[in-house]
């Protein structure tokens, strides 16, 4: 058999390769050192209101080898209340070394609570022979909706006092009268008040504010 090739005429034919050797990627949260879970608190907003939006980065880190792979966000796993925000995360491929993308997440919910999400982020190395699996970030959202007195609640005080006063001819003021009335959303002393909803509010201190500013009207309508 006869074969042409160089290396079959040539034993010891010689022949330069060149090839890079990269680090694996490493995936962060830009500012959260490296700490794997980063949790975002929206605080609390009032039902039916939206929260400002918070933003967070996401880094590929500088290898000591200086030379790093690419990095990859393949996937992203989420559970709890993930209809109470909205995230503009979503995966990206071979994203260099020293590099980081940007993102935002925000809170909105009509309905009174605390709600929470996790998100758990799966990494890669970008698609090279010997890509593996890399470390797995977590995203923590937390925040609460809770209602907040209407603005006719005083109103509704100060009509009930007036109509007290006309019904009893009264000369003083009583705040025994005041106490029977709650915001509501809100409960007094534990007992809610009937045809209210029950969403948990403690009215201790607003029926003492209720009361001060009632005794203001009381004294002024005389």
């Amino acid at each position: 058999m006869y074969s042409s090739s160089q290396g079959a005429a040539n034993k010891d034919l010689g022949q330069l390769l060149s090839y890079s050797v990269l680090d694996h990627a490493k995936p962060f949260f830009v500012g959260n050192g490296d700490a794997v879970t980063l949790t975002l608190n929206f605080g609390t907003i009032a039902p039916g209101t939206n929260s400002d939006p918070q933003t967070f980065s996401i880094g590929n880190w500088i290898s000591n080898l200086g030379v790093t792979a690419g990095l990859d966000l393949d996937q992203i796993l989420a559970s709890g209340d993930i209809g109470a925000f909205t995230l503009t995360l979503s995966p990206f491929a071979n994203l260099a070394s020293g590099s980081a993308l940007d993102f935002s997440a925000a809170f909105a919910r009509s309905q009174a609570g605390r709600f929470d999400a996790i998100y758990d982020l799966l990494f890669s190395d970008e698609n090279l022979p010997g890509a593996a699996d890399l470390r797995t970030l977590r995203l923590e959202l937390t925040g609460s909706a809770v209602p907040e007195p209407s603005s006719c609640a005083l109103l509704i005080v100060m009509m009930f006092i007036t109509g007290a006063k006309r019904r009893s001819g009264a000369k003083s003021y009583d705040d025994s009268q005041v106490s029977l009335i709650l915001i509501p959303g809100c409960q007094r002393d534990n007992v809610y008040a009937s045809g209210f909803p029950r969403l948990g509010w403690r009215a201790t201190s607003l029926r003492m504010m209720f009361r001060s500013l009632a005794s203001i009207f009381w004294m002024n309508s005389r």
